[in-house]
């Protein structure tokens, strides 16, 4: 397991390598309320980030990560353990208002 949080957090400056399932999860359904990933190394992630997405979440950051071999997605959107969104690091974090994802490099 990576690292998990919920509320007022920063996530910043880990490297989180060789996980199976996700490396960092922010929220679980509504349970998400102002944290920041920032400056992080995931390699070796089935997923790389998995954020809350469901109506009552609240606002998170996700910037200026580096996010390398995360066969099933870099950034995705889930409600509760089901991931609803294909990977937001490449296109549709628009649609969830309390998202902020930019200058995250994916490989």
């Amino acid at each position: 397991m990576g690292i998990s949080t919920e509320a007022d957090t920063a996530i910043t400056g880990n490297v989180i390598e060789d996980v199976k399932g996700v490396g960092i999860i922010a929220g679980w359904g509504p349970s998400l309320r102002d944290v920041v990933i920032t400056g992080n190394l995931v390699r070796g992630a089935d997923f790389g980030i998995a954020v809350s997405v469901v109506s009552e979440a609240g606002s998170v950051v996700i910037t200026n990560n580096l996010i390398a071999d995360a066969p099933s997605g870099a950034i995705v959107g889930r409600q509760w353990d089901k991931t609803v969104t294909g990977d937001l690091s490449k296109d549709g974090a628009e649609r969830y208002g309390q998202l902020s994802i930019a200058g995250n490099r994916v490989r």
